[in-house]
């Protein structure tokens, strides 16, 4: 059986409000045409914020929204239903985060680690302009500043 058809009622009532705040948040309409011209939705990812989307799979200890993995599973598959390029921007920041979490040193994780847990701020992408679609935003502009983690 399919893990999403296994959801309890906690799951289900966080999938509930997230489809809720991306219904209020990113209508089709107003989705279709960021991704027609390539543009982020910074209203969809400050209202994943207010949710704590960003630090889903990270204890609360270490400054994240606490759940597991099914709980980032379940963002992405809501997300994936109608923000797309949201979700591929959440499975990016939630690897950084892991990383960041489990490797980083405790100045990394001063200094980054808050900040992409709150969505206050965006973490790194690269994808090849061919295949980056809506998400080549991330590789046009100025250079982000690259975050050495140890152990890579």
């Amino acid at each position: 059986m399919r893990i999403l058809e296994r959801l309890n009622a906690d799951r289900l009532a966080w999938r509930s409000r997230l489809e809720e705040a991306i219904n209020e948040v990113s209508t089709l309409p107003r989705a279709l045409d960021l991704d027609r011209r390539k543009q982020f939705d910074d209203a969809l990812h400050a209202r994943l914020a207010e949710l704590g989307v960003f630090g889903l799979g990270t204890p609360r200890e270490d400054g994240g929204a606490g759940g597991d993995t099914i709980d980032q599973v379940v963002a992405l598959e809501t997300l994936g239903r109608r923000a797309t390029s949201m979700a591929v921007f959440c499975v990016v920041s939630f690897l950084v985060t892991r990383m960041l979490r489990h490797y980083g040193t405790s100045a990394q994780k001063d200094r980054y680690l808050a900040p992409l847990l709150q969505g206050s701020s965006k973490g790194p992408s690269a994808l090849p302009k061919v295949a980056a679609g809506p998400m080549c935003w991330r590789t046009r502009g100025p250079p982000r500043s690259v975050v050495p983690v140890d152990g890579c």
